[in-house]
This record gives C-alpha cells, structure tokens and sequence, in this order.
C-alpha cells in the first residue's frame, strides 16, 4: 500500500455539484466514447448550460483522502485535498489542474475506477512532492459555478491554488508547479505563462497547443474513422463541424453566454511562447482527442517564441490514450485500463528534473 500522511482541515460543506453532458469517461472502452456530430451538437448545448445539471451527493465521494483543505479563488471557496510526503518538509509541491467537464478528483480513489489522477498523484508524492487536488466551482463541495468561466478565470484558481502552497509551513514556496490533464493542459500554459516568478515548473499530460476549434474537429474526426467511416462521408461531416464551430467563433466575438462560447476562440499559441519555466509534454500515440502527431510539432515551434525559453521537453508513450492508459488507436471491445507501461518512465523524465532542480 502507498503511505503519504493525512490530515483534515475544516469541516465546512458547499453546494452539490453541477454535472452536466460533457461529463467523460478515461476509460478505453469504445461505447464510452463513441459520437457523431449530433453528439457533438448535443454537447455543446450542454456547454451552453442549457442542459440540465444533474446533483451528486457529497457523501458518495471518497473523502477524507489527505489532508482536506479550502481555499479561496475570487469570490468561490474551493474544495480540495492535499498528499504530503514523509518527513517535516518543506516540500516542493504541484498543482493538479482538471481537464474539461464537472468531474470530482475524488472519483479516481473509487474502486474499479480507473485511478488516473490517483496514480499521478501518489507517484509525485513518491518522488518527494506535495499535490494540491481540488474541484472546479460548483463541483461538490466548491462554491460558484465552472460554467461561467473563461479559461483565464481558470488560470487565476490555478494560481490561487499556488498561493494557497506557498503560504503554508510544509510548502517550499520557491519549488510550486502546475501539472494538468487535457484542457487543464491548456490551463497549466497560460497560468505559468502569466506567472513566471510563482510558478516553478509546468507538466501537461494530453495538454493541447492547437486551439480549441482545431482539437474538436480532431476529436471527431478520430471517432468517424474508428467509426468506419472515411473518404467523402469524412470530408462532408468535417467541413460541416468546421463550418458550425467557426460561426460559434463568429458569435462569441460579441456574445458569450456559456462556456464554451467563452472558449471556442482560445489558441495556445501567445501562452505557449511566454513560458519561462521548464516544461514537461506528454503525449499519447493512441490519443484520440490530442493528437501527438500534430500537437508535439506545433508545441515544439511556439514554444517560447517570445521569452527565448529553451527548456521544453517532449515524450510520447506508445500505445497510451487520452488517459494515458494502454490501448490501441480504435479499441474494440470491453478492456480493463491499465495505465501504459511507458507513462511513469516519461513523467520521471531526468532531464526535465534536472532542469527543474530535483
């Protein structure tokens, strides 16, 4: 069993979650992930927040899990916990960030889930670190409400969550850096990019460097060719999806009523040439919402474009999915996951370490 010490501070409750139909699974299993442009249309109602949220209860939530903490970001409070390592500290520590949709972190210490942000988590602190988990506004017990966000109101929790280490006694406030999954890939980037005397260090894991438009078309253009479909019947339903997205892009220039209004335009490419600090990508050859093949080129050419950073590293893991766990590009069938042999060998990356300072 994995040792890292807990304590609970606080007792305070928030409202119940906002879950809604973005809501993703990282299992590789194919009727999970399985959409159509309907499904695409369907989910973006939901991003709009016209669907409607579904409660969880707090209590069917794994908790306490570390050390349970609070902190505030705006006017929200936010929910989360914190893994310490053995021994007095201070530690270096990290922030994990969330990728897209009202998940809790919480759900990965289920059993029979697969334990994604669990596992990183439990080998960072194995490697001496603190991790900050905590829940988007309106997830479980945080106040506010993800929906109303930009992505730049989520680099601002990132760094409050930063704020709230480096103020703390276990906490190195000098060695605090980000690692986020997915669209918390992109937030990683622009948080460290407009921080680079706060933020030490940043991990992104499937984190994007196309812009948002670019990565749904990609998303759904991997679902139709696992689909079977390709040739003209591709052509049709990408040049549709394109043409919906770019009048949506047109319309939040002047109106952004839901979130993925306040997104849609978003292109990494200004984040990505700020960055300073030291900066670790993985990415997965089996991705099928982030593709390795275009996001590590373009990642690798805007990369610090502007602050002359050349500290960039970039590992991709055969064989390893948006989740990072093993699988083929289409799988076919019911498959356990289980995380990609070559995933943990690339996060312990030593070069990236060394730059780091650890």
């Amino acid at each position: 069993m994995f040792a890292y010490s807990w304590r609970r501070a606080g007792n305070d409750s928030g409202p119940a979650p906002v879950v809604d139909r973005m809501d993703t699974s990282l299992s590789s299993r194919p009727h999970q992930r399985r959409r159509r442009l309907g499904a695409a249309a369907g989910a973006l109602v939901a991003a709009l927040g016209a669907a409607p949220a579904a409660a969880q209860a707090p209590d069917s939530l794994p908790e306490p899990i570390g050390m349970e903490v609070r902190f505030a970001s705006g006017s929200d409070t936010l929910d989360g916990t914190l893994l310490l390592p053995p021994g007095p500290g201070p530690h270096p520590a990290v922030v994990a960030i969330e990728g897209s949709g009202a998940h809790s972190f919480r759900r990965y210490w289920r059993p029979g889930v697969y334990p994604f942000w669990k596992a990183v988590a439990e080998h960072l602190v194995g490697r001496g670190y603190a991790v900050l988990l905590f829940d988007k506004p309106g997830v479980h017990r945080s106040t506010g409400d993800w929906r109303r966000q930009s992505f730049q109101d989520r680099a601002q929790e990132a760094l409050a969550a930063v704020a709230f280490l480096a103020a703390r006694p276990e906490i190195d406030t000098r060695r605090v850096g980000l690692i986020g999954h997915s669209q918390g890939g992109w937030i990683a980037q622009l948080a460290a990019a407009g921080s680079p005397g706060k933020v030490r260090f940043v991990i992104t894991l499937a984190g994007p460097a196309v812009g948002v438009r670019r990565q749904v078309l990609d998303d759904a253009a991997r679902e139709w060719e696992c689909g079977g479909i390709g040739g003209v019947g591709m052509a049709v339903r990408t040049t549709g999806l394109r043409l919906f997205y770019g009048t949506l892009g047109l319309v939040a220039r002047v109106a952004r009523p839901g979130f993925l209004m306040r997104i849609v335009n978003y292109d990494p490419r200004a984040a990505l040439g700020r960055i300073t600090q030291p900066t670790l990508a993985l990415f997965g050859t089996s991705d099928r919402l982030v593709y390795a093949e275009t996001n590590a080129p373009r990642l690798r050419a805007e990369f610090g474009r502007a602050s002359g950073n050349r500290r960039l590293f970039v590992r991709v893991v055969p064989s390893a999915s948006h989740g990072f766990s093993l699988s083929p590009r289409c799988p076919r069938g019911d498959q356990p996951p289980r995380i990609a042999p070559g995933f943990f060998p690339a996060l312990d990356d030593a070069a990236f370490w060394a730059a780091v300072g650890n």
